[in-house]
Protein backbone atom coordinates (compact mmCIF):
# COMPACT_ATOMS: atom_id res chain seq x y z
CA UNK A 1 0.00 0.00 0.00
CA UNK A 2 2.76 2.46 1.15
CA UNK A 3 4.29 1.63 -1.95
CA UNK A 4 1.21 2.70 -4.55
CA UNK A 5 0.73 5.79 -2.57
CA UNK A 6 4.25 6.79 -2.84
CA UNK A 7 4.09 5.99 -6.64
CA UNK A 8 0.49 7.65 -7.18
CA UNK A 9 1.99 10.38 -5.51
CA UNK A 10 5.56 10.66 -7.39
CA UNK A 11 3.15 10.33 -10.53
CA UNK A 12 1.28 13.42 -9.80
CA UNK A 13 4.28 15.64 -9.48
CA UNK A 14 6.16 14.51 -12.37
CA UNK A 15 3.18 15.86 -15.02
CA UNK A 16 3.22 18.76 -12.06
CA UNK A 17 -0.51 17.87 -10.55
CA UNK A 18 0.57 17.38 -6.72
CA UNK A 19 3.29 19.41 -4.53
CA UNK A 20 2.55 19.46 -1.43
CA UNK A 21 2.48 17.23 1.85
CA UNK A 22 0.31 14.27 2.52
CA UNK A 23 -0.55 11.95 5.63
CA UNK A 24 -2.34 9.23 5.45
CA UNK A 25 -3.86 6.93 8.78
CA UNK A 26 -5.82 4.09 9.57
CA UNK A 27 -6.97 3.04 12.53
CA UNK A 28 -5.04 5.70 14.78
CA UNK A 29 -1.63 4.43 12.59
CA UNK A 30 0.16 6.07 10.35
CA UNK A 31 -0.40 4.55 6.47
CA UNK A 32 2.38 6.48 4.75
CA UNK A 33 3.91 10.72 5.21
CA UNK A 34 5.61 12.84 3.56
CA UNK A 35 6.86 15.76 1.18
CA UNK A 36 6.04 16.28 -2.84
CA UNK A 37 8.16 18.65 -4.47
CA UNK A 38 9.21 22.23 -3.38
CA UNK A 39 7.77 24.08 -0.68
CA UNK A 40 9.76 27.29 -2.07
CA UNK A 41 11.30 27.20 -5.70
CA UNK A 42 13.69 29.79 -6.08
CA UNK A 43 15.74 28.43 -2.57
CA UNK A 44 15.18 25.01 -3.50
CA UNK A 45 13.72 23.96 -0.20
CA UNK A 46 11.40 21.24 -0.36
CA UNK A 47 8.38 20.31 0.76
CA UNK A 48 8.22 17.93 4.39
CA UNK A 49 5.44 16.38 6.34
CA UNK A 50 6.19 19.75 8.77
CA UNK A 51 5.91 22.19 6.06
CA UNK A 52 3.26 25.12 7.13
CA UNK A 53 0.84 25.75 4.44
CA UNK A 54 -2.30 28.45 4.50
CA UNK A 55 -5.35 26.23 4.96
CA UNK A 56 -8.19 28.48 4.06
CA UNK A 57 -11.08 27.61 4.81
CA UNK A 58 -9.91 24.20 7.16
CA UNK A 59 -10.33 27.64 9.43
CA UNK A 60 -13.88 27.00 9.62
CA UNK A 61 -13.35 23.65 11.20
CA UNK A 62 -11.78 25.28 13.87
CA UNK A 63 -14.24 28.24 14.56
CA UNK A 64 -16.69 25.70 14.53
CA UNK A 65 -14.90 23.78 17.15
CA UNK A 66 -14.72 26.66 19.05
CA UNK A 67 -18.62 27.48 18.92
CA UNK A 68 -19.25 24.23 20.05
CA UNK A 69 -17.36 24.24 23.47
CA UNK A 70 -19.00 27.60 24.04
CA UNK A 71 -22.19 25.44 23.35
CA UNK A 72 -21.47 22.89 25.67
CA UNK A 73 -21.31 25.19 28.40
CA UNK A 74 -24.26 26.98 27.77
CA UNK A 75 -22.57 30.17 26.57
CA UNK A 76 -24.65 30.07 23.49
CA UNK A 77 -27.86 27.96 22.16
CA UNK A 78 -27.22 27.07 18.56
CA UNK A 79 -30.93 28.10 17.64
CA UNK A 80 -30.98 31.31 19.02
CA UNK A 81 -31.38 34.34 17.08
CA UNK A 82 -27.86 36.59 16.38
CA UNK A 83 -30.13 39.72 17.63
CA UNK A 84 -27.65 39.82 21.38
CA UNK A 85 -24.72 39.52 19.58
CA UNK A 86 -25.37 41.91 16.33
CA UNK A 87 -28.83 44.28 17.23
CA UNK A 88 -27.43 46.95 14.92
CA UNK A 89 -27.77 44.37 11.88
CA UNK A 90 -31.37 44.82 10.58
CA UNK A 91 -31.11 40.51 9.91
CA UNK A 92 -29.97 39.35 13.15
CA UNK A 93 -33.16 38.57 14.72
CA UNK A 94 -33.91 36.08 11.99
CA UNK A 95 -30.56 34.20 11.49
CA UNK A 96 -29.33 31.65 13.84
CA UNK A 97 -25.94 30.42 14.95
CA UNK A 98 -26.88 27.31 13.46
CA UNK A 99 -27.80 28.89 10.20
CA UNK A 100 -24.43 30.55 9.82
CA UNK A 101 -22.56 27.34 10.75
CA UNK A 102 -24.40 25.62 8.09
CA UNK A 103 -24.36 28.37 5.39
CA UNK A 104 -28.07 28.55 5.78
CA UNK A 105 -28.06 32.15 6.46
CA UNK A 106 -28.35 34.00 3.25
CA UNK A 107 -25.93 36.39 4.49
CA UNK A 108 -23.81 37.41 1.01
CA UNK A 109 -20.30 36.47 0.34
CA UNK A 110 -18.18 39.53 1.26
CA UNK A 111 -15.69 39.23 -1.85
CA UNK A 112 -16.32 37.50 -5.24
CA UNK A 113 -14.26 34.70 -5.63
CA UNK A 114 -13.29 36.58 -9.40
CA UNK A 115 -12.28 39.51 -7.35
CA UNK A 116 -10.39 37.29 -3.99
CA UNK A 117 -6.83 39.29 -5.25
CA UNK A 118 -8.12 42.50 -5.08
CA UNK A 119 -9.88 42.08 -1.93
CA UNK A 120 -6.39 40.73 -0.05
CA UNK A 121 -3.91 42.39 -1.55
CA UNK A 122 -4.54 45.30 0.97
CA UNK A 123 -4.59 45.09 4.69
CA UNK A 124 -8.39 45.35 6.18
CA UNK A 125 -9.63 45.19 9.92
CA UNK A 126 -12.21 42.96 10.49
CA UNK A 127 -14.45 45.73 10.92
CA UNK A 128 -13.79 46.68 7.05
CA UNK A 129 -14.60 43.54 6.48
CA UNK A 130 -18.08 43.07 7.85
CA UNK A 131 -18.59 46.75 6.53
CA UNK A 132 -18.54 44.93 3.08
CA UNK A 133 -21.45 42.68 3.71
CA UNK A 134 -23.87 44.12 6.91
CA UNK A 135 -25.97 46.52 5.04
CA UNK A 136 -26.63 44.16 1.76
CA UNK A 137 -30.07 42.44 1.45
CA UNK A 138 -29.97 38.63 2.34
CA UNK A 139 -29.90 36.68 -0.82
CA UNK A 140 -32.43 33.99 0.74
CA UNK A 141 -34.39 33.76 3.64
CA UNK A 142 -32.78 31.94 6.59
CA UNK A 143 -32.91 28.49 6.45
CA UNK A 144 -34.27 27.99 2.96
CA UNK A 145 -32.07 26.95 0.99
CA UNK A 146 -27.86 26.81 1.50
CA UNK A 147 -25.80 29.18 -0.14
CA UNK A 148 -21.13 29.08 0.79
CA UNK A 149 -20.50 32.26 2.49
CA UNK A 150 -17.36 33.19 4.12
CA UNK A 151 -19.16 36.14 5.63
CA UNK A 152 -21.10 33.57 8.35
CA UNK A 153 -17.43 32.89 9.48
CA UNK A 154 -16.62 36.13 9.70
CA UNK A 155 -20.32 36.54 12.33
CA UNK A 156 -18.99 33.33 14.27
CA UNK A 157 -15.51 34.88 15.08
CA UNK A 158 -17.17 37.85 16.03
CA UNK A 159 -19.40 36.20 18.34
CA UNK A 160 -16.42 33.78 19.90
CA UNK A 161 -14.84 37.49 20.87
CA UNK A 162 -18.60 38.24 22.39
CA UNK A 163 -19.17 35.72 24.64
CA UNK A 164 -15.37 34.92 25.74
CA UNK A 165 -13.98 38.20 25.90
CA UNK A 166 -10.91 37.13 23.94
CA UNK A 167 -9.53 37.88 20.21
CA UNK A 168 -10.83 34.75 18.48
CA UNK A 169 -7.32 34.22 17.49
CA UNK A 170 -6.47 33.84 21.80
CA UNK A 171 -8.96 32.01 21.93
CA UNK A 172 -8.38 29.27 19.59
CA UNK A 173 -4.84 28.84 20.35
CA UNK A 174 -5.58 28.57 24.14
CA UNK A 175 -8.45 26.01 23.65
CA UNK A 176 -7.58 23.90 20.88
CA UNK A 177 -4.16 24.67 19.33
CA UNK A 178 -2.08 24.27 22.85
CA UNK A 179 -4.22 21.33 24.76
CA UNK A 180 -3.50 19.44 21.52
CA UNK A 181 0.14 20.73 21.37
CA UNK A 182 -0.50 21.57 17.57
CA UNK A 183 2.66 24.03 17.62
CA UNK A 184 2.79 24.31 13.86
CA UNK A 185 -0.51 25.68 13.77
CA UNK A 186 -1.67 29.03 13.81
CA UNK A 187 -2.40 32.66 12.22
CA UNK A 188 -0.28 34.84 9.72
CA UNK A 189 1.42 36.82 12.36
CA UNK A 190 2.89 34.09 13.87
CA UNK A 191 3.72 32.72 10.69
CA UNK A 192 7.54 31.72 10.17
CA UNK A 193 7.59 33.49 6.91
CA UNK A 194 11.03 32.22 5.02
CA UNK A 195 11.29 29.39 7.50
CA UNK A 196 9.15 26.50 7.61
CA UNK A 197 6.32 28.23 5.88
CA UNK A 198 5.62 27.01 1.77
CA UNK A 199 4.98 29.71 -0.27
CA UNK A 200 2.53 29.64 -2.72
CA UNK A 201 2.32 29.44 -6.26
CA UNK A 202 0.08 29.53 -9.44
CA UNK A 203 0.31 28.66 -13.14
CA UNK A 204 -0.09 31.81 -15.12
CA UNK A 205 0.17 31.35 -19.10
CA UNK A 206 2.23 28.33 -18.47
CA UNK A 207 4.74 29.94 -16.25
CA UNK A 208 4.60 28.56 -12.49
CA UNK A 209 4.85 32.01 -10.84
CA UNK A 210 5.41 32.79 -6.89
CA UNK A 211 1.61 34.49 -5.56
CA UNK A 212 1.91 38.16 -4.61
CA UNK A 213 1.79 39.36 -0.85
CA UNK A 214 -1.98 39.19 0.51
CA UNK A 215 -3.47 39.41 3.97
CA UNK A 216 -4.68 36.00 4.94
CA UNK A 217 -5.79 37.97 7.67
CA UNK A 218 -8.98 39.43 6.04
CA UNK A 219 -10.22 36.10 6.04
CA UNK A 220 -10.17 35.92 9.96
CA UNK A 221 -12.33 33.14 11.13
CA UNK A 222 -13.43 31.99 7.89
CA UNK A 223 -9.65 31.34 6.76
CA UNK A 224 -6.73 32.92 7.62
CA UNK A 225 -4.99 29.80 9.59
CA UNK A 226 -1.84 28.10 8.61
CA UNK A 227 -1.05 24.34 9.58
CA UNK A 228 0.53 21.34 8.70
CA UNK A 229 -0.36 18.01 7.52
CA UNK A 230 1.19 16.39 11.06
CA UNK A 231 -0.53 19.16 12.92
CA UNK A 232 -4.23 18.08 11.42
CA UNK A 233 -3.63 14.61 11.94
CA UNK A 234 -3.47 15.47 15.61
CA UNK A 235 -6.86 17.32 14.80
CA UNK A 236 -8.02 14.27 12.95
CA UNK A 237 -7.54 11.84 16.14
CA UNK A 238 -8.44 14.15 18.74
CA UNK A 239 -12.08 14.12 16.89
CA UNK A 240 -12.66 10.43 18.04
CA UNK A 241 -12.35 11.26 21.43
CA UNK A 242 -14.00 13.88 23.99
CA UNK A 243 -10.91 15.45 24.92
CA UNK A 244 -12.16 18.69 23.20
CA UNK A 245 -15.81 17.77 22.57
CA UNK A 246 -18.71 15.03 23.34
CA UNK A 247 -19.19 12.38 21.40
CA UNK A 248 -23.09 14.13 20.43
CA UNK A 249 -21.53 17.47 20.27
CA UNK A 250 -19.12 16.25 16.82
CA UNK A 251 -22.36 14.06 15.58
CA UNK A 252 -23.93 17.82 15.28
CA UNK A 253 -20.86 19.35 13.66
CA UNK A 254 -20.78 16.20 11.30
CA UNK A 255 -24.64 16.37 10.47
CA UNK A 256 -25.39 17.66 6.61
CA UNK A 257 -28.21 20.19 7.57
CA UNK A 258 -28.27 21.92 4.18
CA UNK A 259 -26.97 19.37 1.68
CA UNK A 260 -23.53 19.06 1.95
CA UNK A 261 -23.36 21.46 4.90
CA UNK A 262 -22.68 20.53 8.40
CA UNK A 263 -20.80 23.12 11.15
CA UNK A 264 -17.32 23.71 9.50
CA UNK A 265 -17.41 20.38 7.17
CA UNK A 266 -18.79 19.15 4.23
CA UNK A 267 -20.00 15.22 4.41
CA UNK A 268 -21.01 12.78 1.75
CA UNK A 269 -20.43 9.35 0.31
CA UNK A 270 -17.24 7.55 -1.87
CA UNK A 271 -16.87 4.10 -3.02
CA UNK A 272 -19.90 3.25 -0.84
CA UNK A 273 -18.42 4.70 2.15
CA UNK A 274 -19.11 7.70 4.50
CA UNK A 275 -17.09 10.55 5.06
CA UNK A 276 -16.95 14.07 6.35
CA UNK A 277 -14.61 16.48 4.93
CA UNK A 278 -12.77 19.69 6.03
CA UNK A 279 -11.47 21.47 3.23
CA UNK A 280 -10.29 25.12 2.19
CA UNK A 281 -8.27 27.03 -0.64
CA UNK A 282 -6.70 30.58 -0.89
CA UNK A 283 -4.91 31.68 -3.64
CA UNK A 284 -1.51 29.48 -4.48
CA UNK A 285 -2.64 26.70 -1.49
CA UNK A 286 -5.14 24.07 -1.33
CA UNK A 287 -6.11 21.53 1.52
CA UNK A 288 -8.29 18.27 2.51
CA UNK A 289 -9.08 16.67 5.33
CA UNK A 290 -10.87 13.44 3.79
CA UNK A 291 -12.19 11.28 7.26
CA UNK A 292 -13.94 7.90 6.83
CA UNK A 293 -15.02 8.18 10.46
CA UNK A 294 -16.57 4.30 10.43
CA UNK A 295 -13.72 2.88 8.99
CA UNK A 296 -11.20 5.49 10.48
CA UNK A 297 -9.35 6.07 7.62
CA UNK A 298 -8.25 9.94 6.98
CA UNK A 299 -6.59 11.13 4.38
CA UNK A 300 -4.95 14.53 4.73
CA UNK A 301 -3.11 16.20 1.59
CA UNK A 302 -1.86 19.88 1.15
CA UNK A 303 -0.59 21.78 -1.97
CA UNK A 304 1.03 25.34 -2.72
CA UNK A 305 0.44 25.08 -5.84
CA UNK A 306 -3.75 26.19 -6.56
CA UNK A 307 -5.15 22.27 -8.06
CA UNK A 308 -8.13 21.03 -7.00
CA UNK A 309 -7.27 18.54 -4.82
CA UNK A 310 -10.52 15.94 -4.73
CA UNK A 311 -9.20 13.83 -7.45
CA UNK A 312 -6.23 12.85 -5.63
CA UNK A 313 -7.89 12.36 -2.34
CA UNK A 314 -10.64 10.02 -4.48
CA UNK A 315 -7.56 8.03 -5.57
CA UNK A 316 -5.84 7.78 -2.13
CA UNK A 317 -9.36 6.60 -0.84
CA UNK A 318 -9.10 3.95 -3.66
CA UNK A 319 -5.76 2.45 -2.75
CA UNK A 320 -6.52 2.76 1.03
CA UNK A 321 -9.89 1.35 1.03
CA UNK A 322 -9.56 -1.47 -1.24
CA UNK A 323 -6.02 -2.86 0.96
CA UNK A 324 -8.93 -2.96 3.60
Amino acid sequence: MVHKINQYLTDLSERQQFNGAFFISKDGEVVGSGGIGMANFEDHIPNQSNTQYYVGSITKTFTAIAIMMLHEKALLDLHESCERFFPEYEHSNKITIHHLLAHGSGVPNFFDPEDFLDTFTQRMSVEQILDLFIDKPLNFEPGEKSEYSNSNYILLGLIIEKVTGQPYQDYIDQHILKPLNMDQTGFPESATGGGNLAEGYEWVESKLQKIPVIHSTNLYASGEMYSTVQDLALLDQVLYTDKLLMASSIEKMHRSYFDPFGYGCTSGENLNKKYVLFSGGTIGYTSLVLRYVEEKVTIIVINNISHNLNVVAEELSRIVLNEE
